[in-house]
């Protein structure tokens, strides 16, 4: 009798715990411009290993840099203010993601490892 409650709470336990992780299926951050309002969104889909990129300002390209070496990992054009990145096309570690608009480069730390996605935000204006 014991060892069938001992199971049973075993059991219960664990499905408490796994539902409370699948449930999370993306993440949201968002980044900040040097006045305070909101520049950059990004939303970390986990379960199609996507990141979708949503800008106040449009911008016309997206680089993915290496930030030990400033190398560029990924690069493509874009229209409008809006873009998705296949993140399997990605290994973990940390880049800098620059949006380029007509006025400016946003820039954007982001360290991917696993699910989890730190993201910094700095703008850097250019002539």
């Amino acid at each position: 009798m014991k060892k069938a409650l001992l199971t049973a709470l075993f059991c219960l336990f664990s499905f408490m715990i796994f539902a409370q992780q699948s449930g999370k299926s993306s993440q949201k951050y968002v980044s900040n411009a040097p006045d305070g309002s909101a520049d950059v969104t990004i939303v970390d889909d986990f379960a199609n290993n996507i990141l979708k990129l949503k800008s106040v300002n449009n911008f016309y390209k997206y680089q993915l840099l290496d930030i030990r070496t400033s190398e560029p990992v990924l690069s493509a054009s874009n229209r409008g203010n809006a873009c998705s990145i296949d993140k399997s096309r990605i290994a973990s570690g940390t880049y800098n993601l620059q949006l380029f608009t007509q006025q400016f480069i946003i820039t954007i730390e982001i360290t991917l490892s696993g699910a989890k996605k730190i993201i910094e935000s700095t703008a850097l204006a250019y002539n």
